[in-house]
């Protein structure tokens, strides 16, 4: 929970933005929201490119969390009056710098540690489904708003995230009835009606029969042991996911195969 604001009766489920580089006007850096980060007609930050850089526009009483240190301009209209406008600090319970307004909306220019194409902005209103971002605290650039995290990445609320893949990242849409297979360390997010499905290459994965055969046969006390052991040392990159739509997905195009770290009942479904 980031900043409260009344639940909306009408909900939908996000909107995706992609930001190609560019130039920005100095007149946009300069025109500040009207609108407030708090109260029963909040308004979210918003997040734009400038090249290798990301303008936050920020309305009053707002905060917004991430990899901010980088913080190169600033532009308010509390700059008129000498008061206050920014207070910058780190939230040491989420391990993530903040960006704090105050009577006064601003406009933060924060230099980006990946590429612009290597991010994606989600814009979410919505409690119920939402979506789901298996590695958030990893991936997540930026983000404000009243969201909801639950330990299995599954994020809901009315907020704006920006999230940072491991190379551009492509959306891609599956209608009802369409699937896909991709590699698992490729899967950024996906929205929650998806559904994933751990699936193997049969050609490269299975144990040869006659180890299987000799396992079973004098081994059988810690055969799903050295099965596990089997996966993890030979097999591990060889591990897919079935995806089954309707829905959206986001893949991130630079990854390490492989990499993933599986849970022993993930390990032994897969082996079946």
């Amino acid at each position: 929970m980031i900043t409260q604001v009344a639940r909306r009766s009408l909900l939908r489920s996000f909107t995706l933005r992609r930001y190609g580089s560019g130039s920005i006007k100095i007149s946009d850096f300069s025109t500040t929201k009207k609108g407030t980060g708090a109260g029963p007609f909040v308004e979210l930050p918003e997040f734009k490119q400038l090249q290798d850089s990301l303008l936050i526009k920020l309305p009053s009483s707002c905060t917004v969390y991430g990899n901010l240190d980088k913080i190169s301009a600033i532009t308010s209209d509390g700059l008129e009056n000498g008061k206050p406008f920014l207070a910058q600090d780190y939230d040491s319970t989420r391990g993530l710098s903040m960006v704090t307004t105050g009577d006064h909306a601003a406009n933060v220019l924060v230099a980006s540690y990946t590429p612009l194409s290597n991010v994606v902005v989600l814009e979410m209103d919505n409690y119920e489904e939402g979506f789901c971002v298996p590695n958030f605290s990893q991936e997540a650039l930026c983000f404000s708003g009243d969201l909801h995290l639950d330990n299995t990445g599954h994020l809901r609320g009315h907020g704006v995230v920006a999230l940072a893949g491991q190379g551009p990242v492509y959306q891609m849409i599956l209608k009802k009835g369409e699937s896909i297979v991709v590699a698992v360390e490729s899967l950024l997010a996906h929205d929650k009606n998806i559904q994933l499905q751990l699936t193997k290459l049969n050609s490269s994965f299975s144990i040869p029969q006659r180890i299987n055969d000799w396992l079973l046969k004098n081994a059988s006390d810690v055969y799903e042991k050295l099965l596990i052991q089997w996966i993890r040392l030979f097999s591990k990159d060889k591990i897919y996911y079935e995806i089954q739509g309707p829905g959206i997905v986001l893949l991130q195009t630079n990854f390490v195969p492989g990499s993933k770290t599986y849970s022993r009942a993930e390990l032994l479904k897969v082996s079946q």
